[in-house]
């Protein structure tokens, strides 16, 4: 994921060093979480290396992947929503076979989003919470047969 950001990251500034204009409020939104995203994305990279996680205590891995990967996950969420805002605005999604990029750029990242959602009610949490933390559920000793 983050080789991909980087390479987007890339191809849109050299797609845009030829271009001369003003930038209106949208597309400085757009850059901007553009940039942001990926910036996160470098911590979550670096984080990640076996070396750096090594180093790291459980809990603060475990909160840079978690929380910040939340953080980061909304952040490249808002930003290919600023790109396929007026789409949205206009409600002029076409309904094709293929869908166009706009649609799935929006679509994806809103779906993740929704289906992560239910991992945060508080129950699911602290059942997931005990899993990842290595607890294991205590099973009922059948009662003693005597022959």
């Amino acid at each position: 994921m983050f080789f991909l950001a980087s390479m987007h990251g890339c191809m849109a500034i050299l797609d845009r060093m030829n271009l001369k204009f003003q930038y209106e409020w949208d597309d400085q939104l757009y850059l901007a979480t553009g940039a942001l995203a990926l910036g996160l994305l470098v911590i979550l990279a670096v984080t990640s290396l076996p070396s750096v996680a090594a180093s790291m205590s459980w809990m603060e891995f475990t909160f840079v992947q978690s929380k910040l990967g939340w953080v980061t996950l909304l952040t490249a969420f808002f930003h290919v929503f600023f790109l396929g805002w007026p789409a949205i605005v206009n409600i002029r999604f076409r309904c094709y076979i293929l869908v166009g990029g706009n649609q799935l750029s929006i679509f994806i990242p809103f779906l993740t989003i929704l289906l992560k959602l239910p991992l945060l009610i508080p129950y699911v949490d602290k059942k997931l919470t005990l899993i990842r933390r290595g607890h294991e559920r205590k099973t009922a000793t059948p009662p003693a047969v005597l022959v």
